[in-house]
This record gives C-alpha cells, sequence and structure tokens, in this order.
C-alpha cells in the first residue's frame, strides 16, 4: 500500500499522541477502525510540520511534540524523527490567556510554507493550531491550495463549511474536511449519543446542559470570551442537530485547572418526558484526556481523505465532515453519520 504522506501545522498535545500511536510496532490497543479506505496505520507518514513557538521551531518533530507548553507525558516517539519543525503561519492575536504559556518573536507568514509542502511531497495538511484564529487558517488553506495540498481543518474556524473555499478546494481536485474535531468520545459525542437514544427510546429530551472544566493550553484558550462563545455556539448547533430547534441548551467550557494538564472533567444534567409528561432526569460525570481521544478520529480522517483522493472525490466531503467534526456543511445525527462512514470507508 503507498504511504499517505501527512504535513501537520501545530504541534500540540493531539499530534504529540498521534506520533506516538503511529510509533508502536503492534496494531495499538483500542484503535477504532483497523482500516480505512483499505489503509492501514503503518501507511500513514507525518513528512512535515509547523509551529509558532520557538521552543518548537527548529527541533525534530519527535521531540517537538513533547516540548513545553505540551503536557502529554510520552516516551519512545519515533514517528516524525526525521522531520525538522518550520516555522508557521500567525496571522491573528493569541489570547490574552494563552500568551503567556507561548515564546513568540516572529509573527509574518513565511514565504516557504507552499514551498516546504511541496517538496515534502505532502497530499494532506492536518490543521491543529489554537482556536480562535480564522486569518491564519486560511492562510493555511491558501496555502494548502497553492502547494495541490489537501486539508483537514481541526480547528473551530469557518473553513470546509465555507461553500467559498470548499469550492476552490474542489475546483483544484483537492478535499477539504472539518471543522473543529469532534473527539471520540468527548463532551459533544457523548451528549449527542444520549439525545439520540431518548429519541429511539421515544423519550422527548426537553433540555440539558454541558459544562467542561479542562487543563491543558486549549482549555485555557478558549477562557477567552470571544472564543469560548464561538465554541459554544458550534457545540450547540451539533447538539440541536439530533432534537431539533425547540430544544433547550446550554453548553459551554466554564473554567482552566492547570493541573488538569491534557485531562478534561464533563458535567451533564438532561431533562426528558415520557408518557403523560413524566419526567426524566440524568446527571452524570465524564472525565477524559483530549490528546488520545482526538487520536482515533484523526487517524480515521487522514485515512478516509486519501481513499476519497483516489476515488476522485473532491471538495467538503459530506460523509468525512459529518464523521469526525462538530461544524459541517450539512449536520446529521451522530449515529447515521458513523454508518454512513462505515459503509464507504471501513470494508
Amino acid at each position: 500500500m503507498e504511504k499517505v504522506k501527512v504535513a501537520v501545522a501545530g504541534v500540540g498535545n493531539s499530534i504529540a499522541y498521534l506520533l506516538k500511536t503511529l510509533s508502536l510496532k503492534n496494531e495499538p490497543k483500542g484503535i477504532w477502525h483497523q482500516k480505512v479506505g483499505g489503509i492501514e496505520l503503518k501507511d500513514i507518514e507525518i513528512v512535515a510540520a509547523f509551529d509558532i513557538d520557538e521552543r518548537k521551531i527548529g527541533k525534530p518533530l519527535n521531540e517537538a511534540a513533547i516540548t513545553e507548553p505540551n503536557v502529554v507525558d510520552l516516551s519512545d516517539v519515533t514517528a516524525g524523527e526525521g522531520v525538522t519543525v518550520q516555522r508557521g503561519i500567525l496571522l491573528d492575536e493569541i489570547s490574552y490567556f494563552a500568551k503567556d504559556k507561548l515564546r513568540i518573536e516572529k509573527t509574518e507568514t513565511p514565504k516557504n510554507i507552499g514551498k516546504v509542502l511541496a517538496d515534502s511531497g505532502a497530499e494532506i495538511l492536518l490543521l491543529t493550531i489554537s482556536s480562535g484564529l480564522q486569518k491564519t487558517s486560511e492562510a493555511y488553506a491558501e496555502q494548502a491550495l497553492n502547494a495541490g495540498v489537501s486539508l483537514v481543518n481541526a480547528t473551530p474556524s469557518t473553513i470546509a463549511s465555507n461553500p467559498a473555499i470548499a469550492k476552490k478546494f474542489e475546483e483544484r481536485r483537492l478535499v477539504v474536511v472539518g471543522d473543529d474535531l469532534m473527539s471520540q468520545f468527548g463532551g459533544t459525542a457523548l451528549h449527542r449519543g444520549i439525545l439520540n437514544f431518548m429519541k429511539l427510546r421515544g423519550i422527548s429530551a426537553v433540555k440539558s446542559y454541558q459544562v467542561d472544566v479542562g487543563g491543558g493550553l486549549e482549555s485555557l484558550n478558549t477562557m477567552d470570551e470571544d472564543l469560548k462563545e464561538l465554541k459554544k455556539n458550534i457545540k450547540t448547533n451539533a447538539i440541536v442537530s439530533e432534537v431539533g430547534d425547540s430544544y433547550e441548551v446550554v453548553t459551554g467550557t466554564t473554567d482552566y485547572v492547570e493541573f488538569m494538564k491534557n485531562k478534561r472533567v464533563s458535567h451533564f444534567w438532561f431533562e426528558a418526558e415520557g408518557l403523560l409528561g413524566k419526567k426524566y432526569t440524568i446527571d452524570l460525570l465524564l472525565t477524559t484526556e483530549d490528546a488520545p481521544n482526538a487520536t482515533n478520529v484523526l487517524l480515521d480522517v487522514i485515512r478516509a481523505v486519501k481513499y476519497s483522493m483516489k476515488r476522485g472525490e473532491y471538495g467538503a466531503i459530506s460523509e468525512i465532515c459529518n464523521f469526525g467534526f462538530k461544524k459541517t456543511p450539512s449536520q446529521k445525527s451522530i449515529e447515521l453519520a458513523v454508518r454512513e462512514f462505515e459503509k464507504k470507508y471501513c470494508f
């Protein structure tokens, strides 16, 4: 099987865990889909990387992935050891809360991004930069277009769900998928799954809320009020898609606790009605770790993009967007999204 050559923009905790998974000689325990589009994990190769933190730029990727401000504790990361992290793009203001955690000296757009992508042979650019960097995300999308590289947007920035951008990728015979990665078993996925099960059992969901507390740079970044509102709206729209607009839901990250590192605690409360309006309530606490929770989805999405490219499918691919992301061009229920993805890609 030919390799899937991937470049990464943003060498954060999720990339560190992805590299650790790709470094394992045997199939990792708990892998969600062994093959996607007939492609195995060993067929994925990381060929280029970009970041804006001075502590990571110039380092081998496998070393940069475990460099501060990353907080995942990993050993024996060998994937990416031959790749040097290049200076990335930054066209937006970093949030006030995250500034002190980063070491940034230059903010101009490097002129070699497209050349690095082209010279590396990358087929897919995986965008995992910090949330709230819309101009930066668009610049990476433009560089991917110029280099003839497909794009996976794991950030909340509006890229794949922007019809004008999606059309550009389609016209260049490239794939673009996103936006805002949905973790394998994170708060949004669980919230949607419970609502879906209520509907399946004939119970009418009335209202719910979800609040999160976490550590790590992304949780700290979300303390910015504008970014918090953006992510809240994305989560809310994804959740409401399961039950309809009449449903009342409140979501959002509420606080940052540094010693939690990459962990996240999500608290859920649901109210539903059954026969003659009798009430059902659920009070639930979920503890997860962000980086491994993202990795299975990223691995599946990367391989699905490669398979669609081989099939001659371009633009924003519905089955991939709905399977892996919260903000999509056309929302589908979480159950239907997984079923359609597996029917097309898992054989």
